[in-house]
This record gives C-alpha cells, sequence and structure tokens, in this order.
C-alpha cells in the first residue's frame, strides 16, 4: 500500500508542478526555473510523503524532507541534463524531437516518483510511528538493582 501511495503522490505533484511551469512557458523556462521547480518537486514531495506533517510530532520530520528533497529533486535534474539528456522523438512534445530535460511534464513527475518512493517505503509502518509517537517511561527508583 506504501508502494501505490508513494507513487500516486509523487506522480501528482511532480505532474502538477511540471505541467505549471509548462503552461507559463510552451517554449522552454529559463534554466533558473527549471532548478527551482525540480527543488520545488523535491521539497512538496519530502513534505507530503511518508508520515503526515499534520499528526503529532512529525512536523520536523516533513521540514527536514522537504529540505533534504530540494538537494534530491535538483541533484537527479542536474544527473538527467547531464547524462541522461535523451531525445523525445514524438510529435505531440513538438515539431521537432525535445529533449527529456526540457519535458517538465515528463521530468517532475519521474523526479517525484523516485522521491516519493524512497521517502513512503523508508518511513516504515503506521504501527512503528505509533510506536515512536508513545512517551518514554519515566525510570524511579524501583528501576535500579544493586547486587
Amino acid at each position: 500500500m506504501r508502494f501505490i501511495l508513494g507513487l500516486l503522490k509523487g506522480t501528482l505533484i511532480g505532474g502538477g508542478l511540471g505541467a505549471g511551469l509548462w503552461a507559463l512557458f510552451p517554449a522552454g523556462a529559463p534554466t533558473l526555473l527549471e532548478y527551482a521547480l525540480y527543488g520545488l518537486v523535491g521539497a512538496v514531495v519530502g513534505a507530503f510523503c511518508g508520515t503526515p506533517p499534520w499528526r503529532k510530532g512529525a512536523w520536523i520530520g516533513a521540514i527536514l524532507k522537504g529540505v533534504v528533497g530540494i538537494g534530491v529533486g535538483v541533484g537527479i535534474y542536474v544527473l538527467v541534463r547531464s547524462y541522461l539528456n535523451v531525445s523525445i522523438p514524438l510529435e505531440m512534445f513538438g515539431p521537432n524531437a525535445q529533449v527529456l530535460s526540457r519535458e517538465y511534464f515528463l521530468l517532475g513527475p519521474a523526479i517525484g516518483v523516485i522521491y516519493g518512493l524512497l521517502i513512503e517505503v523508508d518511513d516504515g509502518s503506521a504501527k512503528a510511528a505509533e510506536e515512536y509517537a508513545k512517551p518514554a517511561r519515566r525510570k524511579t527508583l524501583d528501576d535500579i538493582k544493586v547486587d
């Protein structure tokens, strides 16, 4: 179930943000906005995948996952732009073959799915989250054993 949630959340967040930038700049956005887009995809996926931020005590983890997600999103984008920038020879993407790093509604969901799956699978089950949220038992003098 967590695997499916990671796929769904990553696809929706990355696809929505990528399609939004593509709608604003159909001919191609400036490179700085591409870095910002994929950093934002990583941050939002990090904040909402895994343990929900509205659960008690989980907002700190959501912030940390979001901050790490900025680096993950930008890092994956740099790797794709540098080493995996393949052409997409389909007419629906434009009159000429477009490269993968310039198609925001394809690379955005891919980055969202990669990071979303990583977080959802790593976060564990609901039982582990409940166990983590329980307060620690306070030690008393009766707990000390002297031989």
